[in-house]
């Protein structure tokens, strides 16, 4: 038995060996893996060889595809490179550029310097192509309010880990960042997430997620957003008045649609009629009219509300100014009529129940102006007509018989007010030289004291025109009646000049003809 001690221990060492150096070589491959046509493709592999780790130079690394040779990284492949440091035991693999030749079962070999050679026939890889690509699965909630901060995620599955798939967010404005993570078999998702704000504006959009893989090749997805707000009314909206009923309408931009009320005098009153189309909600009110010169409608719904008010037109029927008035001269009938309203008139001119065409009518506002110009010199009655939706108002204005009663009806107002200003002067007249020896005395011994207080306290006394007509006449005194209680202050008028007198008479004998 001791004898045979030292061979059973070689033996065991011999084993070991063997088996050590068996168990040293070993392979870490997917089973399968997918590769967009187009894009690139990368194969996880891990290698483990007996001893330390060889450099690179020292270790040739070989892909099959059945027989044939896809790979040597001794040799220069365009597509095909080893992306993995194969100091480290990495002996990944990058197909860019898949093509059909490229599909299939691979497997692996190692060649190191010294040491031994070895294939893995039974860690075979199966290629799959892939025409297109996935589509990526967007997170995003649908239903959002405006001005809410929210949270969108992108995902997209790929087998291209060193050139990842590029993420683009549309129809919408915010924040995006990337990441990848790695799966099983060869396997990657790479994901953006959307920080944004949702507007108004982004109702029944397409919030959408676009991801363009290597080689080119796009994928979408998209959700439609719902964004809630609260009611707009809209500048559409409007009130309008005919001559009996208040119609208004208002048109509110919501997200859900609003409850239309309308309030008049306080009072809340629902719409008569309300529709939808889209997120426009119309309610419509009718009424009798006069109700009320403000009409308030009132928007609502469960995110808000809004509301506005209406100011109706004041509508009224015709009133014809006091200052309307015909006449006639030498060239005919003159007449003009001011009548104020709203809305604006129509206004005919009738002689003796018929129309006349010879008018001019101008509007400005509420005020509607007509001028009727009329080779008419006889007896007539002339009514001015003004009508609207509202009512109507006339006025009849009746001319003189002929030229002379014309005439009379200016000259004999004149006439008296001439009697009257001419019984004035006379009184006065008298009544100033009864004191006009005292006025003289009075004037002599006041004269010098006067005078020197007034330009004393550094201004002139308004009697010291007394002392520049000094021989006027006793008519001209009689001008200072200051004892009548109508013509006395008339002082200024004493100084104007004659042709300015005799102007200001004319003007009032004018002014009096139209009595």
């Amino acid at each position: 038995m001791k004898a045979l001690q030292p061979g059973l221990a070689l033996l065991c060492l011999l084993l070991t060996a063997v088996c050590t150096d068996c168990q040293s070589w070993s392979l870490s491959v997917p089973h399968k893996i997918s590769a967009l046509q187009g894009s690139c493709v990368v194969v996880p592999c891990e290698v483990t060889y007996p001893g330390e780790a060889k450099s690179a130079d020292e270790v040739t690394t070989i892909w099959y595809k059945n027989s044939d040779t896809m790979f040597s990284s001794k040799e220069q492949v365009d597509r095909w490179k080893q992306i993995g440091d194969i100091e480290l035991r990495n002996c990944t693999l990058e197909i860019d550029q898949v093509r059909n030749t490229d599909a299939g079962r691979l497997h692996f070999r190692i060649e190191v310097k010294n040491l031994n050679s070895y294939s893995f026939k039974e860690n075979l890889v199966t290629v799959e192509l892939v025409d297109d690509p996935q589509e990526p699965k967007l997170n995003s909630p649908r239903d959002v309010k405006a001005g809410d901060r929210i949270f969108a995620s992108c995902e997209a599955l790929h087998s291209c880990p060193s050139h990842p798939p590029q993420f683009t967010w549309r129809n919408t404005k915010g924040l995006s960042h990337a990441q990848h993570q790695k799966l099983e078999n060869g396997e990657w998702k790479s994901s953006s997430t959307l920080e944004f704000t949702p507007a108004i504006q982004d109702n029944d959009k397409k919030l959408t997620c676009m991801v363009e893989h290597r080689g080119g090749k796009i994928k979408e997805s998209f959700v439609l957003l719902n964004v809630k707000y609260q009611p707009r009314i809209q500048n559409s909206s409007s009130c309008s008045v005919d001559t009996t009923t208040v119609s208004c309408q208002c048109h509110v931009d919501s997200n859900p649609e609003s409850q239309i009320t309308w309030r008049v005098r306080n009072r809340e009153m629902g719409a008569n009629i309300t529709y939808q189309k889209g997120t426009t909600t119309v309610g419509t009110l009718q009424a009798a009219f006069p109700l009320s010169r403000n009409v308030l409608c009132l928007a609502t719904n469960s995110y808000g509300k809004d509301e506005k008010s209406f100011l109706l037109p004041l509508h009224e029927k015709p009133e014809i100014h006091n200052d309307s008035r015909c006449a006639i001269n030498a060239t005919g009938l003159f007449c003009i009529c001011f009548v104020n309203s709203t809305p604006p008139v129509d206004i005919q001119w009738q002689l003796s129940g018929t129309n006349l065409s010879s008018s001019i009518t101008t509007k400005q506002g509420d005020m509607t102006t007509a001028i009727l110009m009329d080779p008419i010199t006889s007896s007539q009655s002339i009514s001015c007509l003004a009508v609207n939706d509202y009512g109507r108002a006339s006025m009849t204005f009746t001319v003189p018989k002929d030229d002379l009663m014309w005439y009379l009806f200016i000259a004999l107002p004149s006439a008296a007010v001439l009697l009257i200003v001419v019984l004035v002067v006379v009184v006065c007249r008298r009544r100033a030289g009864k004191n006009t020896a005292e006025k003289n005395i009075n004037y002599v011994n006041k004269k010098t004291s006067v005078d020197s207080e007034d330009y004393r306290n550094g201004e002139k006394s308004r009697y010291t025109s007394w002392e520049i007509n000094e021989h006027q006449t006793s008519y001209d005194q009689d001008i200072y009646c200051n004892e009548h209680p109508v013509y006395g202050n008339t002082e200024e008028l004493q100084e104007m000049p004659h042709e300015y007198s005799r102007s200001s008479t004319v003007e009032a004998e004018d002014i009096y003809a139209n009595m």
